[in-house]
């Protein structure tokens, strides 16, 4: 992937020339991209540059197939910078023309580029850099007015540990939104868990919950079953009682009188 600083820093020269032509002019160039950024520290998302309607006149672009044959020919992307990307199409908005590219799964490793993610240890870390002065642009000349804005919404794939930079707001335990202007210079490095690291912790929950549910149900069934033996032990104890203490057995066959009897109940003569 070609570096994507170039795109920077052609915006930066074109607010120059902004600000040079038409000094009352704010805001030439604008800058969004949104960045997820995924467990192996690859990015997933859309980046969007947007020339308004003063500077794409000021440069002689007029409508839209213009603006297209400039980013084809490398006036506005910096031979590549900016068709380094998948899937991009050109637009008119009310304000301006635009530029919309989409990247999937890409890695980030140059550290020339707009920014850069990397994978250490457990932890995801994004850096972005930028330094005025780039290609003869002088902030010093721009005072306090904004030529350009540049706004990142990153998503990352754990909880974010630490921030370090000016311009960045983080909008919950795993995303942030870098907003600044494109004249000056930010550097910034925010830090996150790489979402994997907490994954045996939660499996290990599981596991120890569901052998706790099955102990417990064991325990269950075992009393069920020592209780149940349990009542019917007595009963069978009073019956054995019932015929050691001498009462009759309803049951038991009375033994015949001395002497044989007849079926008639008389004595059997010989």
């Amino acid at each position: 992937m070609r570096p994507l600083r170039p795109v920077l820093r052609r915006p930066a020269a074109l607010a120059t020339a902004c600000l040079v032509s038409v000094l009352a002019l704010s805001g030439c160039i604008k800058v969004d991209a949104d960045v997820a950024i995924a467990s192996d520290a690859t990015g997933t998302g859309t980046f969007a540059f947007e020339l308004q309607n003063e500077a794409a006149s000021f440069l002689g672009i007029t409508d839209l197939e213009a603006f297209r044959t400039q980013l084809e020919s490398g006036e506005l992307s910096q031979e590549g910078g900016l068709t380094a990307f998948e899937d991009c199409v050109t637009s008119e908005t009310e304000t301006g023309f635009a530029y919309t590219c989409t990247f999937a799964n890409m890695a980030f490793t140059n550290a020339d580029d707009l920014w850069s993610i990397a994978h250490e240890d457990t932890s995801i870390v994004f850096e972005m850099r930028n330094a005025t002065g780039e290609d003869g642009a002088d902030s010093s000349l721009l005072g306090d007015t904004s030529m350009g804005s540049l706004t990142v919404n990153i998503l990352f794939p754990g909880t974010i540990t630490s921030i370090e930079g000016a311009g960045v707001e983080k909008t919950s335990d795993t995303t942030a939104t870098y907003r600044g202007n494109l004249m000056e210079s930010f550097a910034v490095t925010i830090r996150s868990e790489d979402g994997n690291s907490s994954t045996p912790w939660a499996v290990i929950a599981v596991v120890l919950v569901t052998l706790a549910i099955v102990v417990l149900l064991v325990i269950v069934v075992i009393v069920l079953i020592t209780r149940r033996r349990r009542g019917a032990s007595p009963v069978a104890n009073d019956a054995r009682d019932a015929d050691s203490d001498g009462t009759p057995d309803a049951n038991a066959i009375e033994p015949s009188p001395s002497g044989d009897q007849g079926s008639d109940g008389s004595p059997e003569t010989t």
